[in-house]
């Protein structure tokens, strides 16, 4: 809430001062969107994610890494409301033109690989879902570390994946992995470190 606050004001005095197409404004925009989706206010964050990336692709163009973000953002809230399928198709888009753009081991354009490996596992689509998030994984850990927490994420999107596939033993090792790791890098009462200690007791 505190964060909000803060990047809300940032974008109210930007708009003021700078006007409501300039950069600086946008990318205010863009953190009271992303804070919005975090807390799961996903509607008014694709409201405010979606009228940034019009602004955007107008001024700075469709495959501008603020562009793109903004797009990434707007995918994750139409995930969030449901929209599974919508989500999928923004987020295929998004990642083409990350890799386009930015590469295809730079962290924002892994994001979007491990978004999209979401919104397809929340389909229902395992098989796919599990590829996405291998994929992620094996970079990630080659790019990042193996206790990055954005490795940490793939790891656990992974290991939930293989459980729901039937595949529990690996499923479990990996839920483990990640959850020992969780206790090393975040420590034993850092949110996703509890979170991820219920979901190896699910697994």
């Amino acid at each position: 809430a505190e964060a909000e606050t803060i990047f809300r004001e940032c974008w109210k005095a930007e708009k003021k001062s700078l006007g409501e197409t300039y950069p600086l404004t946008l990318n205010s925009l863009h953190n009271v969107a992303c804070v919005m989706n975090v807390r799961g206010d996903h509607a008014d964050a694709e409201v405010l994610s979606r009228e940034g990336w019009e602004v955007q692709k107008k001024i700075l163009g469709e495959s501008h890494p603020d562009t793109l973000g903004s797009l990434n953002n707007m995918a994750v809230a139409v995930d969030g409301q449901g929209n599974h399928t919508d989500a999928e198709m923004l987020l295929q888009e998004c990642w083409e033109a990350m890799k386009e753009t930015l590469g295809e081991v730079h962290p924002d354009t892994l994001e979007t690989l491990h978004d999209m490996a979401v919104a397809v596992k929340n389909q229902g689509n395992y098989d796919k879902a599990e590829t996405l998030f291998r994929e992620c994984w094996e970079i990630r850990k080659k790019t990042l570390g193996e206790t990055h927490p954005n490795t940490l994420n793939s790891l656990n999107g992974l290991a939930l994946v293989l459980h729901e596939q039937g595949n529990y033993v690996q499923g479990e090792t990996l839920s483990r992995e990640c959850f020992e790791m969780s206790e090393i890098v975040l420590g034993d009462n850092h949110p996703e470190t509890l979170r991820r200690k219920e979901i190896l007791n699910f697994v």
